[in-house]
Order: structure tokens, then sequence, then C-alpha cells
């Protein structure tokens, strides 16, 4: 549950209330994208999870993205809120030669996901947007920068109170070798 919360709080805190997709952030970013001239994305978890396990690539495109959610609305439908986190964590790639929750915690921990902490959670779902570039290995400042940010959102989302979250400190990760 650890893993769920802290993920919604790093990628989309309207998870368990929105249809699928998020509509304002859709707009929001679609509106920012054009004025600067960027291609910054909104997807919602329901969206990533479609884009990775049914698409199998990155969409990019904006008819993709509309057919993205489409597909999103429509899973959001027919599969439960938690079999659509589930499956979302155990296809993502977190880093560390590691797709799934449960290779990912092995790799930078040497837990079963099942074991994993509140700060250990946050520290893998704060790696999930960029995996190469905010694993402590690479980059301690970027990874505790995001491990804040996914801690304060867990905070706004009710998932931890302030003084757990005060409480808390960023996590080790263990030594990491690429396997042959």
């Amino acid at each position: 549950q650890h893993m769920k919360d802290a993920v919604v709080a790093s990628e989309d805190r309207t998870f368990y209330t929105n249809p699928g997709i998020d509509v304002l952030g859709i707009a929001r970013t679609f509106y920012q994208n054009v004025r600067n001239g960027t291609r910054h994305g909104a997807s919602s978890i329901t969206q990533q999870y479609a884009e990775r396990y049914y698409f199998n690539s990155t969409v990019s495109s904006y008819q993709g993205k509309v057919r993205e959610a489409i597909l999103a609305i429509k899973l959001d439908r027919q599969q439960d809120k938690d079999v659509i986190i589930s499956n979302y964590l155990n296809t993502i790639y977190f880093g560390r030669d590691s797709y799934g929750v449960e290779q990912a915690s092995k790799a930078y921990f040497g837990v079963s996901a099942k074991d994993l902490t509140i700060s250990q959670s946050a520290l893998l779902a704060g790696v999930i947007p960029s995996p190469n570039n905010f694993d402590p290995r690479i980059s301690q400042a970027q990874a505790e920068r995001r491990w804040n940010y996914v801690m304060d959102g867990m905070v706004t989302t009710g998932a931890l109170p302030q003084a757990g979250r005060d409480a808390e400190v960023v996590p080790e990760t263990v030594a990491f070798s690429r396997s042959d």
C-alpha cells in the first residue's frame, strides 16, 4: 500500500477520483505547450499504464495521445483502480535493469516489494519519471529532491500525516551491479 500511495502522490494525485484521464491537467498542459512551444505530458496513471502495456512504446503525437486517453477511459470503466495501479507498477521501468516494483525493490533495497517502507516507496516512486537521472547512485541531490516531492505529496493526499513525514529520512540503497 505504501508504494501505491507514493505513486499516486508522485504521478497522479487525482488517480482515485478521475475517470482515467486528468481533464484539467491535460487542458493546462496543452495550453502551456501551445503557449511556450514545449511538449510536456499530463498523463494519468491509467494513461501511462495504457501506453506501456497496450502501445508498448512512448506515445508523443496528439493523435496517439487521443487514442491513449480513450483507452484509459475504457480501462477505468472496466477495471478496478487497485488493479490498474498494480498492473502499472508491475510493467514500468524503474532503472537498475528493473521492470516492475518487485524487481526494483530488490535492485534498490534488497527486499521484496511487500516489505518496502514508506521512505523506500517514496524513493522508488520518485525515480519513475526519469530512472536514469533520479537514481541516487547517479544523482543523490536529484533523488533527494524527488523523494521530498513524493513525501510532501503523500501528506497532501492524506496518505501520511505530517508528523510521520517529519520522522522519515531518505533511505540508503544497496550497491548495484549489472547482471550478465
